[in-house]
């Protein structure tokens, strides 16, 4: 994969510049997702000295594997509280285990934790 570094521009606060298409005036935000992003640093300088902020590189840093860790162990979270939701409705712990594709000890025992 090749690992090409992107810009972007940040204030004093270490908000980011807002993605605008017009870019006039700077608006600043601390959602990353609506961050503006660039591949040429002379951009970014370029747009910092225009909105008085920084220009940054983002670098992409992957994290090392915890060996530790357990992936993928239980129920979603979702249907943990669908259980709960339908429980609370009246619904048996037969017929919910019927409707979700799981077992009645698997809805006994998400209910008796919440």
């Amino acid at each position: 994969m090749a690992n090409a570094t992107r810009y972007t521009v940040v204030n004093t606060q270490g908000e980011f510049l807002e993605d605008d298409s017009l870019l006039l005036l700077a608006a600043w935000t601390p959602d990353i997702r609506r961050t503006w992003l660039t591949y040429s640093e002379l951009e970014a300088r370029r747009v910092a000295h225009q909105s008085e902020g920084q220009a940054v590189a983002v670098t992409f840093t992957p994290l090392p594997a915890d060996g530790e860790a357990v992936t993928h162990r239980g129920l979603p979270i979702a249907v943990q509280k669908q259980v709960i939701t339908l429980r609370e409705q009246g619904m048996s712990y037969r017929h919910i285990a019927r409707l979700l594709n799981i077992s009645k000890s698997t809805v006994g025992n998400i209910v008796s934790r919440k």
